[in-house]
């Protein structure tokens, strides 16, 4: 119905979605109306009133009953620990057994390590489900009446359940660390790591900035050292311009014009002349 065709629609819309994909999500969403409804008024899906004390079995069960029988486990572990303590006290009393003494000493410690490790998860997660099981019960028998101040109170008493039940998974990680030496050397060894990752990318990235600039220097002096230095012709090619201007200006006195781009034939076999017999043309100079 309702909610089959809105499920439907949104599958048709998505392009991305693969064909099993949304075989499973039409398949998933077949259900939903035997067991959810629309109710128009309140404009929201609620669970059908056949259904209501199924769920009302169901969720608790799945959320806080498993997970508490589940954790009883550890108090069976934590007498087995007890007695095996005890036990091994007994054996170490005996002065036969006392060069065993040091690892006796170190495999306690780890011992009680576990046993408060264990303990503290345990009444953690007691703690922390016991108000939201409390406010669950509680929530079975709505109320009555219509008083403002008692209605605000039990919706403040219901956001403050479910804050305590997400408090008790962001916890185990300060109980762990707290409990396990081990534990706390692992977590901030792991953070140095990470700081350490984070010290070597920042300078990664400093040095690939100052390569970047080093390059875009070096790309704007290019030009000058290729056309001066990239062999030796151009700087052969650059003395014999140098020795020819000086001919030029041993040659004639008068300074010449920089308006006469291309030289004249006459400067042509003047220069020649001059590359070919310098010292003549110094004595020419010096007789004039």
């Amino acid at each position: 119905t309702n909610i089959s065709n809105i499920a439907k629609y949104v599958i048709n819309t998505l392009d991305d979605v693969s064909r099993n994909e949304r075989r499973f999500i039409t398949i998933s969403a077949r259900p939903l109306p035997n067991i959810y409804a629309i109710d128009k008024i309140q404009q929201k899906c609620i669970v059908r009133h056949q259904y209501q004390k199924i769920i009302r079995i169901i969720k608790p069960t799945i959320f806080y009953f498993v997970p508490d029988i589940l954790l009883l486990a550890n108090i069976f572990v934590i007498y087995e620990l007890f007695m095996a303590k005890r036990q091994r006290t007994k054996t170490l009393m005996n002065p036969e057994n006392a060069i065993h003494q040091l690892n006796a000493v170190s495999f306690n410690r780890k011992q009680r390590q576990l046993t408060i490790m264990l303990v503290t998860v345990s009444l953690s997660f007691y703690f922390f489900t016991t108000p939201a099981i409390i406010d669950y019960i509680w929530q079975m028998n709505p109320p009555q009446h219509y008083d403002l101040k008692r209605l605000k109170l039990r919706f403040l008493m219901m956001n403050l359940s479910v804050f305590w039940i997400q408090m008790s998974s962001a916890t185990n990680f300060l109980f762990y660390c707290l409990a396990g030496s081990k534990f706390r050397a692992t977590s901030l060894e792991t953070i140095r790591d990470v700081c350490d990752f984070l010290q070597i990318k920042s300078n990664h990235r400093e040095n690939h900035l100052r390569r970047r600039i080093g390059r875009r220097q070096n790309k704007n002096n290019i030009p000058l050292n290729a056309y001066f230095l990239r062999d030796g012709r151009h700087g052969r090619q650059n003395n014999q311009s140098r020795r020819i201007s000086a001919s030029i200006t041993q040659t004639y006195p008068y300074p010449i014009s920089n308006s006469s781009k291309r030289p004249s034939s006459e400067t042509i076999i003047s220069t020649q002349l001059n590359s070919r017999r310098t010292s003549k043309g110094v004595l020419n100079m010096d007789e004039v």
